[in-house]
């Protein structure tokens, strides 16, 4: 009863006095964008010792980042582009989403695979044209029971926390072989 009594108060729409404003110019705030190079480890890693991760991360964009906290996912892949299925916990995930409780040695060795080594976190924020280094030291998954090449791959703003506009494809990049 109250709610019809407060709407009754109110005219309809079409009695209601409107005008029209001029014109008002948006203009957008330059944005950040992320860019990660210098992915580098070295020619050989053994599983029984670490092995140094160094990659490199620079605000590209005209603007700094919309949100001063972010992280860095760094991978361990069988690809330079990164695959879509990620070992993680004792199984598989498919497209990141359907887990399948399979070991290491039951996933064909012509598909391409990746795992997560670790996820940086950065706090400060990052100015137009700065950049910030990492300097990691890894250690082979034990899993890993047979010689093969991989890549480490490195995304920067893995969550998609930062906007970058439409400059997205340039936050992930791979090791050389």
């Amino acid at each position: 009863m109250l709610t019809q009594q407060l709407l009754n108060l109110h005219s309809p729409l079409s009695t209601i006095n409107t005008s029209r404003s001029d014109a008002v110019n948006i203009i957008l705030t330059p944005p950040a964008d992320l860019v990660v190079s210098n992915v580098t480890v070295p020619a050989v890693a053994s599983n029984q010792m670490s092995f140094p991760v160094s990659y490199t991360v620079t605000n590209a964009g005209l603007g700094t980042p919309d949100v001063n906290n972010w992280c860095e996912r760094v991978y361990l892949s069988t690809s330079p582009s990164l695959p879509t299925i990620l070992f993680e916990n004792g199984g598989w995930y498919f497209d990141y989403n359907t887990w399948q409780d399979y070991s290491y040695n039951d996933i064909d060795e012509s598909t391409d695979w990746c795992y997560i080594m670790e996820t940086v976190n950065h706090t400060d924020g990052l100015a137009a044209g700065s950049s910030y280094t990492i300097n990691r030291n890894y250690t082979l998954p034990s899993f890993i029971t047979r010689a093969d090449t991989f890549y480490i791959v490195v995304v920067t703003d893995a969550n998609s926390q930062v906007f970058d506009y439409q400059s997205e494809d340039n936050n992930t990049t791979a090791s050389s072989a």
